[in-house]
């Protein structure tokens, strides 16, 4: 927390300068520095403060859920999500991969990564299938997806898959994970 502003320290002058023009111009906003005398203008100390809360809210950070799974893949369903707080305006890329296990010849599995919890996102779809050559075959899917935030709200993201072949006997979706990365836009 800045209370005053010491032009006849140097040192402290580039820093503020840097915190209150060289970022602060790229959010359309010019704050002028005092660079003689002290300075305890509460407009400037108000406007450096914001700056640097600001610029400690704006950090990369990275979200996992994953593990260990061996379930049948569901018709269209969740099966991996995850949620976040944007702690200001951003990106945030998500990074997923699953195991497939077909049983049957001819067996395939989707998967997209979606803010839905029930729905493919056909744009987004990852496929896997066995070439119908024979049984129990197995094959990776994995993804990437961005998505832009805004400072403050809350997100869930979902791993859906589904599958095509036997109802009776679907094919099996093993070990998920999700990954997501938050990169500030500011």
């Amino acid at each position: 927390m800045i209370n005053s502003v010491k032009a006849r320290t140097p040192i402290l002058v580039l820093i503020l300068f840097v915190f209150a023009v060289g970022y602060t111009f790229a959010a359309n906003k010019v704050v002028i520095i005092p660079m003689a005398g002290d300075s305890t203008d509460p407009a400037i100390i108000q406007a450096l403060n914001e700056r640097i809360t600001e610029l400690e809210n704006a950090q990369t950070f990275a979200v996992y859920a994953g593990g260990e799974q061996d379930i049948d893949t569901p018709l269209s369903g969740s099966i991996r999500s995850l949620t976040l707080t944007a702690p200001t305006d951003g990106i945030v890329i998500i990074n997923s991969t699953v195991n497939g296990y077909a049983k049957n010849q001819y067996d395939g599995i989707l998967c997209s990564i979606s803010s839905s919890s029930t729905n493919l996102d056909g744009s987004y779809t990852q496929n896997w299938g066995t070439s119908g050559t024979g049984n129990r075959a197995y094959g990776q899917l994995a993804g990437t997806r961005g998505f832009i935030v805004t400072e403050g709200d809350t997100y869930t993201y979902h791993l859906v898959c589904n599958f095509s072949g036997l109802i009776s006997d679907p094919p099996q979706v093993r070990d998920s994970s999700l990954t997501a990365i938050f990169t500030p836009s500011a």
